[in-house]
């Protein structure tokens, strides 16, 4: 359960689409038992955020969306080595 707020900006436009970048924050809590080694023992995690990508556009309000995420997940109230995870996501906009 969490979460999560991205800002979008969309410094290239056209008519064929746009490119796009991200960034953003958020925080998460796992209410699991387990233990993950890399963002000590909390069940909170804090979440950042940063991608860029392109929507396609297929007609009026449809476009098709490519992008790269990259999101960092640690524990935000101590020093942890965090976790990475690298995103590659395809989908459609509306």
């Amino acid at each position: 359960m969490g979460a999560n707020a991205n800002l979008v900006l969309k410094p290239i436009q056209g008519k064929w689409g746009s490119l796009f970048f991200l960034g953003g924050a958020g925080i998460g809590y796992d209410s699991g038992g387990g233990r993950v080694e890399e963002i000590g023992d909390q069940h909170l995690g804090g979440i950042l955020q940063a991608g860029v990508g392109v929507y396609y556009n297929l007609g009026k309000r449809l476009a098709l969306r490519v992008e790269y995420r990259l999101c960092h997940i640690s524990e935000p109230f101590k020093s942890d080595k965090g976790l990475n995870s690298h995103n590659a996501l395809l989908g459609i906009s509306f």
